[in-house]
């Protein structure tokens, strides 16, 4: 079945709620859940750096929930899906101290109709 493009931005924002609520939570095992089991986070930039797996990735993230910014922002610039859709890719960008950093998101279709991040690639 092809997604309409509707169909892929309510998929996005839905999955941004819930990313939302789980990094607002301050909990990083929470913001982790939304990852697949083996997902990858990866900061490229000056120093690129990678964590693979929930574990690391909630490690990854306790500095941006240690002292979360409350005028962050979050903008979706594009998203698109597979034929099929099995894989959506948003890509975006998020407020950090006042500065857009883009990112670009790969999220797979679960069992149970979910998505759950497989790629996490942002640049600061």
């Amino acid at each position: 079945m092809v997604l309409s493009q509707t169909q892929i931005d309510e998929i996005a924002s839905n999955f941004h709620e819930r990313f939302g609520k789980s990094f607002a939570s301050g909990d990083p095992l929470k913001v982790a859940a939304c990852y697949e089991p083996n997902a990858v986070l990866i900061k490229s930039g000056q120093e690129t750096k990678a964590w693979f797996g929930r574990e690391q990735i909630a490690q990854a993230m306790e500095p941006f929930l240690a002292n979360p910014d409350p005028n962050a922002g979050n903008k979706i610039t594009q998203s698109l899906a597979t034929q099929n859709g099995e894989y959506v890719i948003l890509q975006g960008s998020f407020e950090v101290a006042g500065n857009w950093a883009p990112y670009e998101l790969v999220l797979r279709k679960q069992s149970d109709g979910s998505y759950l991040i497989t790629r996490d690639e942002y640049k600061m």
